[in-house]
Order: C-alpha cells, then sequence, then structure tokens
C-alpha cells in the first residue's frame, strides 16, 4: 500500500483554528504551543477521558458525527482535523447528491 504524503498547510483555516482552540481549553495548553505535527495524546498529555470530550466538543461545534473508533487512528492534531474535514466532505457530497433529486 502506497503511503499517501500530505501537503503542509501554509495557512489555518477557520476549521483548524476552532479545533486547536478546542484543544487548548481542554488541555489547559496555550494555542500557540499547538501544531498540525503535536501528537495529541504524547505531548498534549490527553486521556481517555479528555478524548471523549474533545470529541463531544468537535462534533458539537462542526455539527459532525464522528465514530470513536476513529480516535484509534489518530495520532496527531493533522490527523484529528482531516478526519473533520473528511467528514464535512462526505456530507456535503450527500448534501449535493440529495439536492439533485428534487
Amino acid at each position: 500500500m502506497l503511503m499517501q504524503l500530505k501537503a503542509p498547510r501554509v495557512e489555518k483555516t477557520i476549521l483548524d483554528k476552532d479545533f486547536i482552540e478546542i484543544l487548548s481549553k481542554i488541555t489547559r495548553i496555550d494555542s500557540t504551543g499547538i501544531t498540525y505535527d503535536t501528537l495529541i495524546f504524547e505531548e498534549l498529555g490527553l486521556d481517555s477521558l479528555m478524548a471523549i470530550e474533545i470529541l463531544a466538543r468537535v462534533e458539537k461545534q462542526f455539527d459532525i458525527i464522528i465514530e470513536e473508533s476513529l480516535l484509534s487512528d489518530i495520532d496527531t492534531v493533522g490527523d484529528f482535523i482531516h478526519i473533520i474535514e473528511n467528514i464535512n466532505r462526505k456530507n456535503m457530497a450527500i448534501c449535493n447528491s440529495a439536492g439533485n433529486l428534487y
């Protein structure tokens, strides 16, 4: 299986800033110290309870549902942001295709 390379982000999006702010509030780490490459569990010191709290806040903030099983695929802040973006893309595609039915 080929590894998919991700282009580094030059500028933070609103989603990025909002997600990093959620992490900052829960971990009590200044948001300027949180980057895409920050390891969520190792560097931010998250435990499972904090991870569930982040999941709940992200779902509420972005109006999405994230399967808890996806948490095991997350190592970095960037990984979590990519999951949010992918769910948003899928939701947009569903909304767009549903609009074509009428």
